[in-house]
């Protein structure tokens, strides 16, 4: 009776073997439907900060290297007319990538403090938008009477 049984049991196996890849062969294959183009969105103006113009983003330059700046006050002291004139070139991940002298104060520690600064500073990353323009350079001027 057990290899009757065995039987009956192995030959119903197989014919749900057969029904299951009978049925799976039974259904239609389905097309994924083409994502859908949202023609507003494609034309939309880009986000506000990629919208941010070339002098907005050089003050924001400007506010982080002068946030970062801490002059002694001897130095300021001596020459309060002092002022650099700096060329720095920003990487599209907001790296100074270099600093070039446009115009010295004349005041060693004056012009140190500045480029300390520039190195400490935390330079805001330029739009993707202007990252073109702030690798090619940028006109950074710092006076005396700009630290508070």
């Amino acid at each position: 009776m057990n290899a009757l049984l065995a039987l009956v049991i192995g030959m119903g196996s197989a014919w749900a073997d057969d029904d299951i890849g009978t049925l799976l062969d039974s259904i239609p294959e389905i097309q994924a439907p083409e994502p859908e183009v949202d023609e507003a969105a494609a034309q939309a103006p880009p986000p506000p900060e990629e919208q941010e113009s070339f002098p907005a983003y050089a003050a924001r330059v400007r506010t982080a290297v002068l946030a970062a700046w801490s002059p002694k006050k001897r130095v300021l002291e001596k020459d309060p007319r002092a002022s650099i004139q700096l060329m720095l070139k920003i990487s599209g991940t907001g790296e100074v990538l270099d600093v070039i002298a446009v115009e010295l104060s004349g005041n060693s520690k004056f012009d140190s403090s500045v480029l300390a600064a520039i190195q400490a500073a935390v330079v805001p990353v330029p739009p993707p938008t202007l990252a073109p323009q702030t690798e090619q350079g940028m006109m950074l001027t710092v006076r005396a009477v700009d630290h508070r």
